[in-house]
């Protein structure tokens, strides 16, 4: 959907959209935003594929996931581990981190001993069958780079064959991460107890804390039915990815306009 409401817009006289969410439609859609002089704006799609030297209109409000890989080297020079199993989607949004992460290994003297792919479409069968092979390896070191919904499954499978207990490390990049308050329920805790997660840091501030009252307040006014109203790091995100296009459209003047994409 996407694709199509983007190609639609790009028709108009847009001067800016705001998404896609992943990497990879945000890659085909950089392009056509190339094409067309419209700078597309993305606030969650993470690849080191994706920059501004190869699409020119591209701008990233995240961080690339090139960062965080070297907080993961980091956290396995400090522990001492030299080799690591990585997991992660069959997509760029997965081989792209992964290539930052090598480089990232390399650079404290360790490095990927397997890499293994789950494509997006996997069922849980198969993703147990993945871990069942994972097992036989010799490290015990898992850097799972997964979007939410492939992650809740590895995790839910590693779980039921025992690969979350004593003797086994799991690290998870900020994508799975940074979206736990929102996705755990008691199921989901219970199958990832023990893991460490990288995750972004945002420094509190009154503004901050301003900022996240206010919010509260109108979504919970306008979605009562909603039990939690936190705003995590894609939010925080989005509202900077707002207020900076925002920002320009009052340099450029009245006349410019900008449009939103329905992320579903």
């Amino acid at each position: 959907m996407w694709v199509n409401a983007a190609i639609e817009q790009l028709k108009k006289e847009v001067i800016a959209i705001i998404g896609p969410q992943t990497s990879d439609v945000a890659e085909f859609v950089s392009h056509m935003g190339d094409a067309a002089n419209v700078p597309i704006v993305s606030v969650s799609a993470t690849s080191p594929l994706l920059s501004s030297h190869r699409f020119p209109y591209f701008v990233r409000v995240a961080h690339s996931d090139a960062l965080q890989m070297k907080a993961i080297a980091a956290v396995v020079e400090t522990y001492g581990w030299r080799r690591i199993v990585v997991i992660y989607p069959d997509n760029d949004f997965g081989s792209g981190a992964i290539s930052s992460l090598c480089d990232a290994l390399r650079d404290v003297d360790s490095e990927i001993e397997h890499r293994s792919p789950i494509p997006l479409t996997a069922s849980r069968e198969e993703i147990r069958e993945e871990l069942y092979k994972l097992n036989n390896m010799q490290s015990r070191v898992f850097v799972a780079h997964m979007n939410p919904a492939l992650g809740l499954d590895l995790f839910a499978e590693a779980h039921a064959i025992g690969m979350i207990e004593a003797g086994y490390v799991w690290i998870t990049t900020d994508g799975l991460t940074s979206l736990l308050d929102v996705l755990l329920n008691s199921s989901t805790m219970a199958s990832m107890q023990g893991l460490i997660g990288i995750k972004s840091h945002v420094p509190t501030s009154d503004r901050l804390s301003n900022f996240t009252q206010r919010w509260k307040r109108e979504f919970r006014m306008e979605n009562p039915e909603e039990e939690k109203a936190e705003l995590n790091i894609y939010g925080l995100l989005a509202y900077d990815a707002v207020q900076m296009v925002a920002q320009a459209i009052g340099r450029l003047g009245s006349n410019a306009s900008l449009h939103f994409l329905d992320p579903s």
